[in-house]
This record gives structure tokens, C-alpha cells and sequence, in this order.
């Protein structure tokens, strides 16, 4: 019996651990394991008025969502076009958007509206976007429906321009001349581009529009700031129906339908640019080196003068060094000006300032070093003494490391101009024979710039030696002995870029630039019928060509002028870039068009 009460609580006391054991697991759940992350957007299930209403006088929109959502990024993406004068006021109430128009708020009659806020809806837990969310709604009692798309790119790189504002102007404005809208009007339709440059532009009115593109770096609207980027249309754009349907209400302001069969489009494409004020200035301005004036305009000028305030203007005071747009210029100041110079600057016979300058003078008292190295020497009296050497000139050259390429000149680039100066006693020698002195010159007007007139030939080593002390500049620096030992390459290091260029205008030139893989301009040529441009000797590498249409015939590439409605010169890139290799012809026929 007793035994038989033993089992009993032995097995009593087990199934009470057991559950025990089971009811704790119960309590304390294993979190599940992984399983596919949540990708799907939200979904609009509803909206109140309805989406793309007619007839509109509500003030506020709530569209219904199928799960909970957030705000993300809501200022950089909404838009509303047209625009109202006051932005409404959107938020989120559990699953639903809510918009809210100002109080104030007076909608035009018979507009369509659109509220654009991108992807800005986005859910609670994974931030997912719904798409390019919009909400339009009418005035009128149709919902316009024809669209416009096209893409806008910086005119001198080429690149897409992203995130500036499309816009378009009706013409309808009985008081302020079309022309005048994009400065003192808003638009009546906006959009934003995309990263590649793309824009769209939706329900709109059957009506002709002047379309802007514009860089709104205040947001207003409005071309007001003088280097906001700009592109604008030479003529009036019209929009077009995109869609399955064949009949589409295309203006609620005239209250009609009609037939409407798609067709195919031409993207409109507009180039951006930076205009130059039209009222000359000085942009920068300063004092290098003690006695470089530098000068630097908004735009070029024709001529420009320095003239002298507070010392004799008859002096040779200084050298001119322009550039070839004359809106950089370099004056070199002799040492016969005071310690403070006045000068009053003149481009094309206006003056845009006075200008003054300290010039800081080198001191000059026996046994100093002058920013030079020093030594002892013997005096008269057997004493030591300090003996100063001056700093010598500053030379730089064209070679580097020690190889000069084939079909180049060696060039010597001075720190300030000479004014002394003997070629007779330069020594030139090839495969070390002493051979003649090779024709020598400047190749500017300020001498700052010196050519040594020799054809390189391939495998060949070259020395240049220029004695000490025969070159000055104009403040008293002379040369240390100079020796540039350097050698030619083989031929077949190089490879050479062919092109047979067919120009789409004959009658004005185009200029064609070489360009490496950070765009600086190696070389150019300007040409004016069919004919082929070669690029020879060239080094392997990627290379880009890219041709200016040269309207004025002024050598270089000018922007435009929406005041005076220019456009930028037109700008072509010949395709991707272009891979050189050793020993190796790239041959390409191009059409500039």
C-alpha cells in the first residue's frame, strides 16, 4: 500500500514539473527567426474631395492610406504648380495625409492645380515611399490634361542640370510684356528636374507657353539675382496629349473636349548658362608678391587704362600682362613708384574705382641677408664680413622629369618680366655635341615667357645651359647658372587623335578643343569648312573634344544674355570620352550639328 502511495507522488510531483517546465516556455516566447523584409509601399485607398476633381472650393484634402505613414523630406520634395501664394499646410493623422489650404488662399477660376510631394509619404516601419505622389484638383469644371517634357543641361559642360525649377508662362497677360514674366511674374506652371535633367509638366491648358528653366536660388520664382543660371526657349512651346484615351478635356478655361490622337514628341531641350551683368565692374582686385597688381573684371573689356593719382603718370611705371578675354589683367610695378600708389582703373572710357596699394619695398642695409643665403668673406681691412646674395630670379620650365615631349617647344615661364637679357650666350647641345643656338623669343609682350624655337627629334639627349648672371628681370634678380639636361621619347610612345570634322555652318568658325580627363584645354583649332584635324605626338591617356561655334568671331566662348535675349554659344561634345593608347591612330568622322 505504501509503495503504491509513493508512485502516486512520485508521479504527481513529475506532471506538476512538466507543466511548470511547458507554462514558463509559454510565458517567455522565442522571437521568430528572420523572414522577408517589408518592400511594399503604402497604398492609397481613398480620397476626400476625389482625386483630380473638377468644380474644387474645398479647403481641405484627406487621402487614406491602407497602413500607417510619415513625412520624410517634405520641403525638399513638394511643389505646387501653379504657385499659391501661401504653401498649405500638410501633416499626418494615423494612415492619412492631410492638406490644408491657407485661409487666405484665393484660387484662380477655372485652373487646374497640382500638389506634388514626390516621395515624401513614406510608411512607419520601413520608410517605404509611395511614388511621386500628386494631388490635382480643378476650379473649373474640367481637369486639364495635356503634358510637356523635355530636359535641361548646363550649356558649357554638357551635364544634366538637377533640381532646377521648369517653368512655364501663358500668354495671356494683357499688362506686363511676355518677355518681362520670368522677372517681375510667377510662372503659371512649375516642375523640378530630375537628376538626369528630366522634367515633366502635367495638366496643362491647350494654350502656347514661354518656358523658362531656372536655377531659383532664393525660391521665389522670380530671375532676380544676378547669378542665378538661366535657360529660356527662342520660341513659344506647345503641349501635347500622352495617353489611351482618344477624347481628353484639354482646357477647363474654355470648357471644351475634342479628339485627341497620341503621337510621338520631340523632348523640348533647354541649355542653362550664367549671364554677365551688363554693367562692368571689378570683381577682385589685390597686390601679389609686392609688385604684381592683379585685376580681375565681371566681363571682358575692350581696352582699360591705370591711370597714375598720386605720382607722375609720364613714368614707366609698370608692365601689362592681359589676358586674351582682357578681364584678367596683371601690372607689374617697377621700383620707381612711392611706398603708396593711387591709381584710378578705366575700362572703355568709364571709371570703376580708385584704387591704392602699399608697396612693401625690399630693405637694403649693409650685412643683412636679404631673404637670401649668406657666407663670410674678407673684408678690405682682413676682417670678416657678411656678404648678402641676393635671391636669383625664379625660373620654371616646361619639362617634366627631365623629358621633353616630341612637337612641343621648350618654354621657360619668369616670375617677373626681364629687362635684361643676352640669348648669344645660351649653349645648346645634342648627344653631347655642342650644336647652334636655337632661335629664341619671347611669346608675350611683358617677356615673362621665353621659346627656345627647336624641333625635338625622337631619341635624342639635349642639354639647354644658360650662364649665371645673364638674365634680369626688372628689379635687379639675376639667373643662377641654369642646366636643363633632358631627353626625347620614341615615337611610338605616342598615339595620335584623327578627325574629319563636317561643320553644319560654313559661314562661321568653330572652334575645336582638346581636352584631358579634368577638362583643361591642351590644344585647339579653329576651322571654317570640311577638312581633318590631327592631334599628333600624344601622350596615352582619355581624352574629350569638344567644338565652340564661334558667333562673334571673338576666339572664345561667351555666355548669354537673357536682357538681350541671347543665347549661349553653342557647345558640342563629341560623345564619351576617348581612350588613347601607345603607338595607335584614333580616327573619328564627326558632324558638328
Amino acid at each position: 500500500m505504501q509503495k503504491h502511495k509513493l508512485i502516486r507522488s512520485i508521479s504527481y510531483f513529475a506532471m506538476t514539473g512538466l507543466l511548470a517546465f511547458v507554462m514558463v516556455k509559454c510565458a517567455n516566447p522565442v522571437s521568430p527567426s528572420g523572414g522577408p523584409k517589408d518592400e511594399t509601399p503604402p497604398v492609397v485607398i481613398s480620397s476626400e474631395p476625389e482625386n483630380y476633381s473638377a468644380n474644387f472650393s474645398d479647403r481641405e484634402m484627406k487621402i487614406d492610406f491602407n497602413e500607417f505613414i510619415q513625412l520624410k523630406s517634405l520641403q525638399q520634395q513638394m511643389l505646387i504648380s501653379p504657385p499659391m501664394e501661401n504653401m498649405p499646410e500638410i501633416k499626418i493623422k494615423k494612415k492619412s495625409v492631410i492638406i490644408e489650404l491657407h485661409e487666405d488662399e484665393q484660387l484662380n477660376e477655372n485652373t487646374t492645380y497640382t500638389i506634388f510631394i514626390g516621395n515624401a509619404v513614406v510608411d512607419l516601419t520601413e520608410s517605404n515611399p509611395y511614388p511621386n505622389f500628386e494631388y490635382v484638383f480643378s476650379t473649373g469644371s474640367f481637369v486639364d490634361s495635356l503634358s510637356l517634357k523635355g530636359i535641361v543641361k548646363n550649356t558649357f559642360s554638357g551635364l544634366p542640370a538637377e533640381n532646377v525649377s521648369v517653368m512655364l508662362y501663358a500668354d495671356e497677360n494683357d499688362t506686363i510684356p511676355l518677355d518681362s514674366l520670368p522677372l517681375r511674374i510667377r510662372p503659371s506652371y512649375v516642375a523640378k528636374t530630375d537628376k538626369e535633367g528630366n522634367f515633366s509638366l502635367h495638366n496643362l491648358r491647350n494654350l502656347p507657353y514661354k518656358i523658362f528653366a531656372l536655377n531659383d536660388q532664393n525660391s521665389n520664382y522670380l530671375y532676380d539675382l544676378p547669378y542665378e543660371e538661366i535657360a529660356f526657349g527662342d520660341s513659344m512651346v506647345y503641349p501635347y496629349y500622352t495617353g489611351s484615351r482618344t477624347i481628353a478635356v484639354i482646357d477647363s478655361a474654355a470648357m471644351d473636349s475634342i479628339l485627341l490622337v497620341e503621337y510621338d514628341y520631340t523632348p523640348t531641350e533647354l541649355y542653362m548658362f550664367s549671364a554677365i551683368d551688363s554693367t562692368q565692374d571689378i570683381a577682385e582686385h589685390g597686390l601679389l608678391d609686392n609688385y604684381k597688381i592683379q585685376i580681375l573684371l565681371d566681363f571682358p573689356c575692350e581696352n582699360y587704362t591705370l591711370n597714375p593719382l598720386n605720382f607722375d603718370s609720364t613714368l614707366d611705371w609698370k608692365i601689362d600682362e592681359p589676358n586674351a578675354r582682357n578681364d584678367s589683367i596683371l601690372a607689374w610695378i617697377k621700383p620707381v613708384v612711392p611706398d603708396t600708389i593711387q591709381i584710378e582703373f578705366i575700362a572703355d572710357g568709364i571709371i570703376l574705382d580708385t584704387l591704392e596699394f602699399s608697396v612693401k619695398k625690399p630693405e637694403k642695409k649693409s650685412g643683412r641677408k636679404n631673404k637670401g643665403s649668406s657666407k663670410k668673406a674678407k673684408g678690405k681691412d682682413g676682417v670678416d664680413t657678411l656678404a648678402v646674395k641676393i635671391v636669383p630670379l625664379k625660373v620654371v620650365s616646361n619639362l617634366i622629369q627631365n623629358t621633353a615631349e616630341l612637337g612641343q617647344k621648350i618654354k621657360l615661364d619668369f616670375d617677373y618680366p626681364l629687362e635684361q637679357y643676352d640669348f648669344s650666350s645660351f649653349i645648346w647641345i645634342e648627344d653631347d655635341s655642342i650644336s647652334s643656338i636655337p632661335d629664341v623669343f619671347f611669346s608675350d609682350s611683358s617677356k615673362r615667357h621665353l621659346i627656345i624655337n627647336k624641333n625635338l627629334v625622337e631619341k635624342v639627349k639635349y642639354k639647354l645651359i644658360i650662364p649665371d648672371s645673364t638674365l634680369f628681370n626688372i628689379h635687379g634678380k639675376l639667373n643662377d647658372s641654369l642646366i636643363y639636361t633632358f631627353s626625347t621619347k620614341n615615337k611610338d610612345e605616342y598615339g595620335n587623335l584623327v578627325f574629319t570634322i563636317v561643320p553644319d555652318q560654313f559661314d562661321i568658325p568653330w572652334i575645336v578643343q582638346l581636352l584631358d580627363d579634368n577638362d583643361v584645354v591642351l590644344k585647339e583649332k579653329t576651322i571654317t569648312k570640311e577638312g581633318i584635324i590631327r592631334f599628333e605626338n600624344m601622350n596615352p591617356g582619355n581624352y574629350k573634344l569638344r567644338a565652340i561655334l564661334d558667333e562673334n568671331e571673338n576666339g572664345y566662348w561667351d555666355t548669354g544674355n537673357y536682357a538681350y535675349k541671347r543665347q549661349a554659344e553653342r557647345i558640342i561634345y563629341l560623345g564619351a570620352e576617348i581612350e588613347l593608347r601607345a603607338n595607335w591612330d584614333f580616327e573619328e568622322s564627326w558632324e558638328l550639328k
